[in-house]
């Protein structure tokens, strides 16, 4: 299944999630905002590939820009539930086609 990307409008955060229920309100994993648009564009990104976590509590998968430290991977929360209880799984493999 193919996540949905956020960009958080508070802090930049590009994040994603694998489905997000139309009742829950998403957060940004890094800064907790609740001011998010969905991002749609395939661009190349400078920097890390971005990190997929699940969260043990509500089985959510996401994705997260790679953490500038283990105080900020420590931060990390589901934007679905809230909950601090998640596992990094693997560093996220692009989605775009090749070419852009």
């Amino acid at each position: 299944m193919k996540a949905q990307k956020y960009c958080c409008n508070h802090c930049g955060e590009i994040f994603g999630i694998e489905k997000a229920s139309p009742t829950l309100k998403l957060t940004c994993p890094r800064c907790y905002s609740e001011d998010l648009l969905e991002y749609n564009a395939c661009s190349l990104e400078i920097g890390p590939p971005p990190w997929e976590y699940q969260c043990l509590k509500c089985r959510v998968r996401f994705m997260v820009t790679s953490p500038r430290g283990p105080d900020e991977a420590k931060a990390i929360i589901c934007p679905a539930c809230l909950s601090k209880d998640v596992k990094w799984l693997s560093l996220a493999t692009s989605d775009c086609a090749s070419g852009g």
